[in-house]
């Protein structure tokens, strides 16, 4: 009897062991093909892009890899993996190669395509790391076979290089391969009319596409329906014909398809609709009662962070929304001008918004923005910041100066060493603005939870931004002056700049600028102040 029970614990020991398995050769960086390119870690897509480094500062072993910081996302990929669906976990240590600095690193993956074209990247949580090592993992569900790049991200946002090292990716939960037999097909108009969670096939062509999603359509009408988070913009066209399958979900009032395969058939033409007119009133109706259509129609576009808004006279709730516009349609579009748009309305969201899958935007009148920026002593009121976003001719690039008094916080120092908090001009959280992960005092870490309390007084620099309808300080910002001091609190260092500026200067957001006016920036690696 004991000998059966050790045989299996034996064979369970196995099993467990095999489905742990490492699938990452050379994960430990220890052998190399150069000092600048370990084995396997070299993809044939564009998922690879940061330089490289050998380094004894190892975690485990004699070598790691060090990446070089930049001012844009940076990415160490392994070589392409063709993987069976299911459940994986991609986990490595991380470090920063500058003892009294922090770098901002990622685990996820890209899809890749058979001709080495990358899809969607998908990270998991930003995971800052400094002197001592981190392991930073992240778990991905793989729904069907998939061909992808595992990739290590180091942040435009980080300080300073990251060193990495013991890298593995594992199988933790086997998947089934989806079989065809297990999707109704249906017409555009019967899944719209679909339970939510009914899986269906529905084949048609694609009307318009965006960056993330396609409007497929067929005799019987038309639906939403996100893309496959491998498939690039580029592989479609408009017109072509294709087979959706996925599980029916909802969203805004209609059916879509969330997460679903989808499959070229072949390519086609497409002919559009006589598009609906639409003034500001119709648009209000439309939200009242939404109906997917094919639209059209006039008014100003109001551009914030991701975020296409168009406001259309004549509407006292409806706002148009071009949802998810591809790049090259964002370098035809000018805040504050005015546009005729015309595209497939196809749900209705935070009760207000046309979310619009456009197919042309004609140039009605170009307007030139007002410049917003101000000096500290001339730093604008809550009531003036929340004017200044609404209106479509600030240059919400710009950044500004608000003073205010602290009305609520949301959260302090923590994880991230900055804050959420609102401020208003009365100490009231009535009319407040929200200033989203501020830092503090000239672009100090906020690293105690009595940094400020609610009613001092702030004068924040930073830029102003309108989040789906919230008004907000976007990240970034920093605090100019609290309680009219600007004294740092924390000791950081901080290093005033002089009229011979360097080169490669960077804003705190981590993008690059030509020549820094006043506030804070980032040199070599450190926080100056100009």
């Amino acid at each position: 009897m004991k000998k059966v029970l050790l045989l299996f614990a034996t064979i369970f020991s196995v099993l467990t062991l095999s489905a742990q398995t490492n699938l990452l050769e050379n994960g430990d960086f220890e052998t190399w093909e150069s000092d600048n390119l370990p084995v396997n870690w070299k993809s044939a897509s564009t998922a690879s892009n940061a330089t490289l480094t050998k380094t004894t500062a190892a975690h485990g072993g004699t070598y790691a890899v060090e990446l070089t910081k930049a001012a844009k996302n940076m990415r160490l990929a392994y070589k392409e993996l063709d993987l069976e669906a299911g459940t994986y976990e991609i986990s490595f240590y991380a470090k920063c190669a500058d003892a009294e600095s922090s770098t901002v690193v990622k685990a996820g993956y890209v899809p890749v395509n058979a001709d080495n074209k990358v899809g969607t990247y998908v990270y998991g949580d930003e995971v800052n790391a400094a002197a001592d090592w981190t392991k930073v993992s992240y778990s991905f569900k793989l729904a069907a076979a998939s061909r992808v790049c595992v990739v290590v991200m180091v942040s435009k946002n980080s300080l300073a290089n990251a060193v990495v090292d013991d890298a593995s990716l594992v199988l933790t939960e086997k998947g089934e391969e989806p079989s065809e037999d297990t999707y109704e097909k249906m017409t555009v108009a019967e899944a719209l009319a679909a339970e939510v969670g009914v899986k269906a096939q529905v084949d048609g062509s694609v009307m318009a596409q965006n960056s993330n999603s396609i409007v497929l359509g067929d005799e019987t009408g038309y639906m939403f329906c996100f893309k496959p988070v491998w498939l690039p913009e580029v592989l479609l066209s408009v017109g072509d014909k294709v087979s959706v399958q996925g599980e029916i979900s909802t969203y805004g009032g209609f059916n879509q398809f969330n997460s679903p395969m989808l499959n070229i058939l072949g390519s086609g033409t497409v002919s559009y609709p006589t598009p609906t007119v639409m003034t500001g009133a119709d648009l209000d109706g439309w939200v009242a009662e939404p109906e997917i259509d094919y639209i059209k129609f006039r008014g100003t576009l109001n551009i914030s962070g991701n975020y296409y808004n168009v406001s259309v006279e004549g509407a006292e709730t409806a706002v148009g929304s071009i949802v998810s516009p591809s790049a090259e349609l964002k370098e035809q579009l000018s805040n504050g001008s005015e546009y005729d748009i015309t595209g497939f309305a196809l749900y209705v969201s935070s009760k207000k918004f046309v979310n619009v899958v456009v197919t042309d935007v004609k140039l009605v009148q170009e307007v030139e923005l007002t410049d917003i920026s101000n000096t500290p002593a001339t730093a604008y009121s809550v009531a003036r910041a929340h004017e200044l976003i609404e209106d479509p001719k600030s240059d919400l690039s710009k950044k500004v100066y608000v003073k205010g008094l602290i009305s609520k916080i949301q959260s302090i120092a923590g994880n991230y060493t900055n804050a959420i908090y609102f401020i208003s001009d009365d100490a009231t959280e009535e009319g407040q603005l929200e200033v989203y992960q501020g830092y503090g005092i000239g672009g100090e870490d906020i690293t105690s939870d009595d940094y400020f309390k609610i009613g001092d007084e702030v004068v924040v620099y930073g830029e102003l931004y309108n989040y789906n309808g919230t008004h907000e300080m976007n990240k970034g910002n920093y605090i100019y002056s609290l309680n009219g001091s600007t004294e740092q609190k924390t000791g950081i260092e901080t290093v005033v700049g002089d009229a011979a500026q360097p080169a490669a200067i960077f804003d705190i957001a981590g993008r690059r600028v030509v020549r820094a006016s006043q506030g804070l920036y980032i040199v070599n690696g450190k926080k100056v102040l100009f």
